[in-house]
């Protein structure tokens, strides 16, 4: 089985009514439950990202509103291969602004290191899910 079916689920094929998206669909109820999270717990989510970054809290509500924007996208299908494209630049840029710089201050730390390979995996799920996906709605 090719390893975009994973995450582009089983399709009966273009143009077909009846479509079967198992991963897609616990992809996106994963990034809907996860931005959900981001409005539950704000002041702790806040609270790691840089201090060089301003308005903490405004930041961690857009982020949420993004992940359920995402994945609302992706279950529906209607522009998953934009919402593919940009939970990568999302992630990735997570990755880069504030999982590594974490790694880096506590190199001993399994959480840490634990967090930054979520993301790193996240940030190959997404761009997967973006290149496989061909029949975004227009």
């Amino acid at each position: 089985m090719p390893p975009q079916l994973v995450l582009h689920g089983l399709t009966a094929g273009r143009g077909a009514k009846l479509t079967l998206m198992p991963g897609r669909i616990f992809f996106a109820f994963a990034l809907i439950v996860f931005g959900a999270q981001h409005f539950m717990y704000t002041r702790f989510i806040a609270a790691i990202v840089p201090a060089w970054i301003p308005q903490h809290h405004l930041w961690v509500i857009l982020t949420g509103i993004a992940l359920i924007a995402a994945g609302v996208a992706i279950a529906t299908t209607i522009a998953d291969k934009i919402a593919g494209f940009c939970l990568f630049a999302l992630f990735f840029l997570w990755l880069i602004l504030l999982h590594i710089p974490r790694v880096l201050h506590a190199l001993h730390s399994g959480d840490e290191w634990s967090s930054a390979f979520v993301v790193l995996a996240f940030c190959g799920s997404s761009i997967l899910l973006a290149a496989s996906s061909d029949h975004t709605r227009r």
